[in-house]
């Protein structure tokens, strides 16, 4: 397997730059600012990428393999639908805290 490319590590790398840019751009000094579409998308998509990852290695654990490896295609299986699930949330969770952002302006703006 040398000089492969190992697909894990794009796509992680894929996330941790995602977050990086999702702080980056929300933060300002004191003062939390709203998640941007396009770093919602940018987001969901790079955990998305990983969970499609897990679940390649689940069908080359299963299919690809001789012999065939349960335990680790249980474990793709296992996380592939764990980030999965954390997309999902991560994706409500941006939508709440951007309404909650725009509720917080109204108010402020209320005589």
């Amino acid at each position: 397997m040398d000089g492969d490319i190992d697909l894990g590590v794009v796509s992680f790398l894929t996330v941790m730059v995602s977050s990086s840019y999702l702080l980056v751009r929300t933060t300002d000094g004191k003062k939390t600012l709203p998640v941007s579409h396009l770093g919602k998308v940018l987001v969901t998509v790079t955990h998305v990428l990983v969970a499609l990852n897990y679940a390649l290695g689940s069908v080359f654990a299963f299919h690809w393999l001789d012999p065939i490896k349960v335990g680790f295609g249980i474990y793709c299986i296992v996380f592939t639908f764990l980030w999965f699930g954390v997309a999902y949330i991560g994706s409500k969770l941006m939508e709440e805290a951007n309404s909650a952002w725009k509720l917080s302006l109204e108010t402020m703006s209320l005589p």
